[in-house]
């Protein structure tokens, strides 16, 4: 794909200024709301679904779900507060079966759209991380592919092990996420990863990609991306390094 590419390694400009550190602080927890929000909307689809076609085991299941958002709603709630402490380690993730729950959360959003979602796994994407931190990195991805994607879009998923580009003694894990949407057009994309910027108006609170950069920057990774608007072979391409073991 045809395009210009980013980089985010480190964690951006400081905010100094207090007023605006507190307003960055509310708009990041809702914007980390918003995802187990909307999980829990296709949730509550799916399980009006099962009630009525009587499927017990996909019932069990969705009300698991309902519960493992709303435990991770309060999570982000205590932390906004000031009163939620991290696992004093981090601990051994499989970055495949976090990608695999997110899209299952959307599966609703992906049946919508009849999008078509390429997975290519070719390892299990092994990490030491906080498991929360990483599911609030890909559901930012995830989410922003789908909504940039048309009826009968393809949405691309590839994980692989991978080398840091800027050192490749580094061994790690290398994400893909790749949609055929309308991509980011030029003049935006200097500023993709800047605090408040976003290209989806009032609906966005422009703090996505920057919360997925300084996620990616605390677990000593990296996240690249690419874009194209040319008619024909348009999209978006985010690429993210995590190394197998990080000094967290």
């Amino acid at each position: 794909m045809a395009g210009t590419g980013r980089c985010a390694q480190t964690s951006g400009s400081e905010v100094q200024d207090p007023q605006l550190i507190n307003s960055l602080t509310v708009a990041s927890a809702a914007h980390a709301l918003k995802n187990p929000l909307e999980a829990m909307l296709d949730l509550v689809y799916l399980l009006k679904k099962s009630l009525e076609l009587g499927l017990q085991e996909q019932l069990q299941e969705c009300a698991h779900g309902l519960e493992k958002e709303l435990e991770r709603m309060r999570q982000i709630v205590n932390e906004t507060l000031g009163n939620y402490r991290e696992p004093p380690n981090p601990a051994l993730i499989s970055l495949s079966d976090i990608i695999d729950t997110i899209l299952r959360f959307y599966d609703h959003k992906i049946a919508f759209k009849h999008i078509q979602v390429d997975r290519r796994y070719e390892c299990d994407g092994l990490v030491k991380a906080f498991s929360e931190d990483l599911r609030q990195l890909f559901s930012n991805l995830v989410i922003n592919a789908l909504e940039a994607l048309r009826l009968e879009g393809r949405l691309t998923i590839h994980i692989y092990e991978s080398q840091d580009w800027c050192d490749t003694r580094r061994a790690g894990v290398r994400v893909v996420i790749a949609d055929n949407g309308s991509g980011i057009l030029r003049e935006q994309r200097q500023r993709v990863f800047s605090q408040l910027f976003t290209t989806k108006g009032q609906k966005g609170t422009g703090l996505g990609l920057w919360v997925s950069a300084q996620i990616v920057h605390k677990h000593e990774g990296s996240i690249r991306f690419r874009s194209s608007t040319k008619r024909g072979c348009s999209g978006a391409v985010f690429s993210v390094f995590l190394p197998a073991t990080a000094d967290l």
